[in-house]
C-alpha cells in the first residue's frame, strides 16, 4: 500500500470530506486533528486531554478520556482550563514536583497523572545525577524518575 500526504483540502471517505487541521504543538512538535463538518465530529487524540480551532463540532473524540465520560465538545472546556491552569502555575515553581503537586491540587480527579508527570518535567528537567532517584505517588499511582 502506498502512502500519501494529505494536504489541508483533505480527502472522502464514501463521498464525506475529512479535513486534517493541524493545531500545533501537543505532546509532539507537530499535532494534526481529524474533521469531518458534514457529522460534526473532530477525532482530536491528545489535543483534547479528555476528559482547537472553532470547529463546533457535535461530537470530540478525545484520546486520553475516562470512558464514561461521552464525547462532547464540553471536553475543549476542560482541556482549555487545564492548560489555563498550567499556563498560571510554573511562575511560582521551581521545580517539576512543584508544579505536579500544584497541578493536582488544582485537579485532584485527573484521570492520568503520569501523562500530568510528563509534562511537568518539560520546563523543569531534572537536574540530578543521573542515577539518583525519586518516587512520587498520587492515589494509586506511582512514577519514578
Amino acid at each position: 500500500m502506498a502512502v500519501s500526504v494529505v494536504d489541508a483540502t483533505g480527502f472522502e471517505l464514501e463521498g464525506v470530506p475529512l479535513l486534517p487541521v493541524q493545531v500545533g504543538r501537543t505532546d509532539t512538535h507537530v499535532t494534526t486533528i481529524l474533521h469531518i463538518p458534514d457529522i460534526g465530529l473532530i477525532v482530536a487524540g491528545d489535543v483534547i486531554d479528555n476528559g482547537v480551532r472553532p470547529l463546533h463540532p457535535a461530537t470530540v473524540i478525545a484520546g486520553h478520556k475516562d470512558p464514561r465520560t461521552f464525547d462532547t465538545p464540553s471536553e475543549i472546556h476542560s482541556t482549555r482550563r487545564y492548560l489555563t491552569n498550567a499556563r498560571r502555575l510554573p511562575g511560582g515553581c521551581t521545580s517539576a514536583e512543584q508544579f505536579y503537586k500544584g497541578m493536582l491540587a488544582l485537579d485532584p480527579h485527573r484521570l492520568n497523572p503520569g501523562v500530568l508527570w510528563d509534562a511537568a518535567i518539560t520546563p523543569f528537567p531534572p537536574a540530578r545525577p543521573p542515577h539518583s532517584r525519586t518516587t512520587l505517588t498520587h492515589g494509586d499511582s506511582s512514577f519514578i524518575w
